[in-house]
């Protein structure tokens, strides 16, 4: 993805770039579920919440 003369909006709108985004985070997420991290994974599963809640407002 060519991200010249991109404005922070025009990135938090692509919604390709959304969903990558996702995806990698559910995968640090499995992560940290699986390394026994659980207490860190439910708060990174917040935050992930939250930020889909934020890109469902921008869209």
């Amino acid at each position: 993805m060519n991200l010249e003369g991109k404005t922070y909006y025009d990135l938090m709108n692509n919604k390709d770039l959304q969903k990558h985004f996702l995806e990698q985070y559910t995968l640090l997420i499995q992560k940290l579920r699986r390394l026994g991290y659980l207490e860190a994974a439910l708060a990174h599963a917040e935050i992930r919440k939250r930020i889909t809640s934020e890109f469902e407002l921008l869209n």
